[in-house]
């Protein structure tokens, strides 16, 4: 009896969780892939800690992932409900409309002469707007969804900025600098937008985790890949710029 008692539950808790799941995913199929991929990123970052380490490293990403969802919902909840969407910055306008046009002209979408002509302009023009493009193409608008996009890249770069310096410099040191990272006012903020420099920040340190792999790795084959990865990687930067 017993058993089944607690089988009834787990399934009624799993069919919440479910439920509650679904619900987000229509609210924001963004937010739930980018929690999903940080969840799977943070697990693997934190392979081998200890226990105390460990809490304080989940610890810290959580507060870090929260403060910058609620920065997010903060910017949803105090905007002008006369215009499309809500920027931190003035220069996220320009990132938003253009992606979304772009998106609109790739899905056959129609859109204006003159957006479709200042969609393409040489001015800003950035393969992170195509990324913005294509990524709104498989879920949708997202005007305030990039900006979890974007905080999920940059908590992204960091957890692998952590990897590599707790292997380097030890734990202390390693936690000290996850923490700064993740918490640094200008930084906290800066990985909120909807800006392109989040990506770039990925790229960049995917570039230096292919640097570590070209002078250390341990077989051949890992420093052929960090070879190619380091050349992906500056190609990559370059069209970021």
């Amino acid at each position: 009896m017993i058993a089944v008692t607690a089988d009834r539950r787990a399934m009624g808790a799993a069919l919440c969780a479910g439920a509650a799941l679904g619900v987000v995913y229509s609210l924001s199929p963004l937010t739930t892939l980018c929690v999903a991929l940080l969840a799977a990123m943070a697990q693997w970052a934190s392979r081998g800690l200890s226990d105390r380490e460990r809490r304080w490293f989940y610890g810290l990403l959580a507060v870090a992932v929260l403060l910058r969802m609620a920065i997010v919902a903060g910017l949803f909840l105090s905007a002008d409900r006369t215009q499309p969407f809500a920027a931190l910055f003035g220069d996220e306008q320009f990132f938003k409309n253009r992606a979304v046009w772009m998106r609109n002209i790739g899905m056959g979408i129609p859109v204006s002469a003159a957006d479709f002509i200042y969609a393409f302009a040489d001015t800003g023009q950035t393969s992170y707007l195509y990324l913005l493009a294509f990524v709104q193409a498989l879920v949708g608008e997202a005007p305030y969804g990039v900006h979890v996009l974007n905080a999920a890249m940059y908590v992204t770069g960091v957890l692998l900025v952590y990897r590599l310096a707790r292997q380097a410099y030890g734990r202390v040191a390693a936690m000290t600098g996850f923490a700064t990272l993740l918490f640094f006012p200008s930084l906290l903020i800066w990985s909120s937008s909807a800006l392109k420099e989040p990506a770039y920040t990925l790229v960049a340190v995917g570039e230096l985790v292919c640097a570590v792999y070209v002078a250390r790795g341990p077989r051949w084959w890992h420093r052929t890949l960090g070879v190619f990865g380091v050349i992906v990687g500056v190609v990559a930067l370059e069209s970021l710029r």
